[in-house]
């Protein structure tokens, strides 16, 4: 992703306008490939290196502002590590102990010689000469870690992740957003729903959708009480995931920008220049569905597990999107939704829909308002599974036998 000084937009009638680029220009492709050859180029080297040859580095045409912008998309490809065995906070701290030591030593000598003699004294424990502990001194320090691995990218797709990077730092400015498209296949619901759940991101479907249509509103991060900030960043991560939709959709985002009072809209619909770089995963199962399912199966409680593959409909143009799907004696079958965040208004519509569902289960975080949403009448069937972390297999077991 890119920092708030890398975004490139325009402001008109009250509505923001991402500056994409055209995958196809030649002087962008040429910077896009120049940056990439340099990366490959300083395998070893430090990181200070690096960035010194990126910043040196001119293509005529390419404005300096998308040029910084790539090569910060290429350091994120990047992965820097610490050039020594000797971790650097030690050899820091043996270089402070022997200058203490040698701080009023009448033979020392003139400065250079007092520094050197201090080096060598820090290094001699690890085996090292002076040279190499001021060498070693500071290598933990960013500019002087040493680019070990670079995954390289073809011009044309950094400069379509570059597109999706602008649109995505926009995002981080939203209040929320409503997503509206055509009625997608089981396999791509599926795929935008998972994504939406791996995110942590809430979202309701609205009821006024027109018939074929499907119509989500995912809030912003000021829906949060708490980690506002993170959860900014996961709705900005969504964005690729919208990109794999086939077939028309529309995106309207409220932005609340840093500087200025008044709100600006982003509208935003499928595009030539914008395109996913996230991978195709149809109806992924997260892990920790997958583990949770093992885990439940190894109990042996007469009942098995399996991640939710389908939908259930409701009237109104509704729907419940299950997470995992039981079987258990007779072929009877029981289903659970996991609520990622307990907001008190979410549940209540959940429970409203779950009572046309027999035989549905919520499960969420216990919280003061999840606590007062639950039917606590003795010996009767829980309106709502409550758990304190994480949900627990044995929990879902004893709700299955009782």
């Amino acid at each position: 992703m890119l920092t708030a000084d890398l975004i490139r937009h325009t402001r008109r009638g009250g509505r923001a306008y991402p500056r994409l680029l055209e995958p196809g220009d030649p002087a962008l492709l040429q910077a896009a490939g120049a940056l990439d050859a340099l990366m490959c180029a300083h395998q070893g080297r430090s990181r200070g290196e690096l960035e010194e040859a990126l910043a040196a580095l001119a293509v005529p045409k390419v404005p300096g502002i998308v040029q910084r912008g790539l090569a910060r998309l290429l350091l994120q490809r990047a992965q820097f590590d610490t050039a020594t065995e000797v971790p650097p906070q030690l050899l820091r701290a043996d270089v402070f102990a022997a200058a203490a030591a040698r701080w009023a030593d009448p033979a020392a000598g003139p400065p250079i010689r007092w520094r050197a003699s201090v080096l060598a004294a820090a290094g001699q424990p690890h085996g090292m000469d002076a040279a190499a502990v001021e060498q070693a001194l500071f290598a933990d320090l960013k500019a002087h870690q040493t680019l070990r691995g670079y995954r390289p990218i073809p011009p044309e797709h950094l400069l379509f992740r570059y597109n999706t990077a602008q649109v995505q730092g926009l995002l981080l400015q939203a209040e929320g957003l409503t997503l509206r498209m055509a009625w997608p296949g089981n396999r791509a619901l599926r795929q935008l729903l998972g994504y939406l759940k791996f995110f942590g991101l809430l979202y309701d479907q609205r009821p006024d959708a027109p018939e074929g249509e499907l119509l989500l509103e995912i809030d912003g991060p000021l829906s949060m009480l708490e980690s506002a900030t993170r959860y900014g960043g996961e709705l900005a991560n969504f964005f690729p995931a919208l990109l794999l939709l086939e077939g028309q959709w529309e995106l309207a985002a409220r932005l609340r920008p840093r500087r200025g009072p008044h709100t600006l809209e982003l509208r935003l619909e499928p595009d030539a220049r914008l395109r996913s770089h996230y991978p195709p995963r149809g109806q992924w199962v997260p892990p920790e569905l997958k583990d949770f399912a093992g885990d439940f199966n190894a109990l042996g409680c007469g009942w098995e597990c399996r991640a939710a593959d389908t939908f259930v409909t409701l009237p109104g143009n509704q729907y419940l999107a299950p997470d995992l799907r039981f079987t258990g004696p007779g072929g009877q079958e029981r289903l659970l939704e996991l609520l990622p965040h307990p907001m008190a208004h979410r549940l209540e519509l959940r429970l409203r829909q779950r009572a046309a569902v027999p035989g549905y289960l919520l499960a969420c975080r216990a919280t003061p308002a999840t606590t007062a949403s639950v039917d606590s009448t003795p010996g009767a069937s829980p309106r709502v599974l409550l758990f304190r972390r994480t949900l627990l297999p044995r929990q879902v077991a004893k709700w299955l036998g009782g």
